[in-house]
């Protein structure tokens, strides 16, 4: 398994997390990114939760790859 991924992908899904419940219980204007003029808070979050996502399917994936054996020809 590739930890190094699955680490950065469980910390990227907690901060989307933490994004997602500051904006929620912050006053409005608290938290601001700003996209083309409009102030659009689930961006960050929205872009960490699917990288957090991402990179732990990746994770998940080389393990699986890495435990397959594999054959030799002894000829």
């Amino acid at each position: 398994m590739n930890k190094p991924r699955m680490i950065w992908g469980i910390i990227c899904l907690a901060l989307a997390v933490l994004i997602g419940v500051l904006s929620a219980t912050l006053p409005p204007g608290t938290i601001t990114f700003m996209v083309e003029g409009t102030n659009q808070v689930w961006v960050p979050a929205a872009v960490l939760g699917v990288l957090g996502v991402v990179m732990l399917v990746s994770a998940a994936r080389h393990s699986s790859e890495a435990e397959q054996p594999t054959v030799v020809d002894k000829e």
